[in-house]
């Protein structure tokens, strides 16, 4: 069994959601001419229209009974229903729609009325007892519609879209599970039920790549998709993630998840990697522990990280060194790892408010290294990536395939020096990702693409407009000094990603590591799930 499959979930196709209220109303039908009638409504008290209504009777086994018409309705616009005819016995109404539904039991034919709210679904987790992990064993509650298989997984059955009552007992298979006390089940939340705190653990074998150097303090990026664990249940969990090498090393960890995105992604610090690496990171969730993530870009080595993943009113700096850009018109977008702004070619871009004189102010002979993904949508003109103003340093696509990388030194208070490095012939297509890394080392600049380097050697010329670093640090968008008065242009059109700007011009050998790290398919590790 793959433990890709952690703790998923098999659905009937014909399951009805069941989740409840409790809130009731009237109690004066006349015997010998039962019916019933009320109003559902959501949880903001909205009228709940064109929603299934069922009348459930007691006895009823999903499954292997059916519900006559006459038990099933639907209500009006207005969230009205009325069921003309009610079984001899106890019941239960149910309505449901979506993630919502309610279930409210024990009503009898004296009760003439019966008003409630949709409430959120919740859920159940229950120790597997005598089933096996791989068994996929059918549930149902009851007296209810509630029917469908669960996956026993990691000794614990997980049941989802549970009704937000009280379960006196369900039924696995054939055997009956009675509760010693009523458990309660809340909307949107999950209920444990004899079960040990959940921990699991998921490896990335660091071989497989071999590198000419050794690499010390390396953030890498760790990826777990929904296929992989099951979602569902970790977001309405609270616990520890921590990551440590299998020969026993502790490492950093940060960025803890979104757990409502398709791909979480941690980053891991490594305090070395070897040349030629062997050993395996693990990656361990347990339930119920917490503790404070250390910071894995710490701002000792890096200038500013944008991972473009906290929305579009922000582009958070993630060092703690506080340059968080103002993004404008951007929207959000599937990205690398995790997601991405995209620029719309006219009007999106994001400014590093008061950069102008901050470590981002680079001087002509400093160090610094700057990588970035990007996916262009057209190649049919110049589109400006990120720097600072026209005329100290700035990345863009140079139209008509290139990527340009272009660094400037006053010459005069008329002139200044420029100095350009381009990637020769290597764009010919658009809408794919491309990893742009620049180092420079003192006055040497180095240009990868892809973490192969396309450029060491600059082509040199006069510029008859002065060196100017007054700019702040722009993404997206070009900004024009002219005469005291600024305008902008080339406006990025598609997506931009995963922005580092590190103190030290990196090597060769760790432009590689990242690239493969951080590219969006075929990447390296992976997380591996034993058979």
């Amino acid at each position: 069994m793959s433990l890709s499959g952690i703790l998923t979930i098999s659905v009937l196709s014909f399951l009805l959601y069941a989740c409840s209220s409790t809130e009731t109303a009237g109690n004066s039908a006349e015997i010998g001419n039962p019916e019933i009638a009320g109003v559902v409504s959501y949880p903001n008290g909205e009228p709940a229209s064109r929603v299934s209504v069922r009348c459930v009777p007691e006895w009823f086994s999903a499954g292997e009974d059916s519900l006559p018409e006459s038990w099933v309705t639907e209500t009006d616009s207005l969230g009205h229903y009325r069921i003309d005819s009610l079984p001899d016995s106890h019941f239960a109404i149910e309505a449901s729609h979506e993630n919502y539904s309610l279930l409210k039991r024990n009503l009898s034919v004296e009760d003439s009325s019966y008003s409630g709210k949709l409430s959120e679904v919740g859920a159940l987790r229950l120790s597997a007892g005598k089933f096996k992990n791989g068994d996929s064993v059918l549930v149902r509650i009851p007296g209810s519609t509630f029917l469908r298989y669960a996956h026993v997984e990691n000794d614990e059955l997980f049941l989802d879209s549970l009704p937000a009552t009280l379960l006196d007992a369900i039924v696995v298979e054939e055997d009956s599970l009675v509760f010693d006390s009523p458990v309660e089940i809340l909307p949107g939340k999950i209920i444990k039920e004899n079960v040990k705190p959940l921990s699991f653990t998921v490896s990335y074998p660091l071989n497989g790549q071999e590198f000419s150097s050794y690499q010390k303090f390396l953030p890498l990026a760790l990826r777990l998709n929904k296929n992989q664990v099951n979602w569902k249940l970790l977001e309405s969990l609270t616990g520890r993630w921590e990551a440590c090498l299998k020969s026993g090393a502790t490492q950093n960890l940060s960025y803890v998840p979104d757990e409502s995105s398709e791909e979480a992604v941690f980053w891991v610090l490594l305090d070395s990697l070897p040349a030629v690496p062997t050993d395996t990171i693990l990656l361990t969730f347990t339930e119920g522990e917490t503790r404070t993530y250390d910071n894995v870009f710490s701002p000792e080595r890096y200038i500013a990280v944008w991972h473009f993943d906290e929305g579009t009113s922000i582009a958070e700096d993630a060092t703690g060194n506080k340059l968080h850009g103002l993004p404008e018109k951007v929207i959000e977008s599937k990205g690398v790892l995790g997601g991405s702004f995209y620029y719309d070619g006219s009007h999106s871009y994001v400014t590093i408010p008061n950069s102008a004189k901050s470590d981002l102010d680079f001087a002509y002979s400093d160090s610094m290294s700057i990588s970035v993904w990007v996916n262009i949508d057209s190649l049919n003109t110049s589109r400006f990536v990120y720097g600072k103003g026209t005329t100290q340093y700035h990345l863009k696509y140079y139209y008509p395939n290139n990527w340009l990388f272009e660094r400037y030194r006053e010459k005069s208070s008329e002139e200044s020096v420029r100095y350009w490095y381009y990637s020769e012939d290597t764009l010919s297509s658009y809408n794919e990702w491309s990893m742009i890394t620049v180092t420079q080392q003192d006055s040497s600049i180095s240009l990868y693409v892809d973490g192969d380097l396309v450029s060491s050697e600059s082509a040199c010329g006069s510029f008859e407009t002065p060196y100017y670093s007054e700019s702040d640090f722009e993404i997206g968008r070009l900004v024009y000094e002219l005469d005291s008065k600024d305008s902008v242009g080339q406006h990025f059109l598609g997506s931009i990603d995963e922005l580092h700007v590190m103190r030290q011009a990196i090597s060769a050998d760790r432009v590689k590591v990242l690239y493969l790290n951080q590219k969006p398919v075929d990447y390296w590790p992976k997380a591996l799930f034993k058979e």
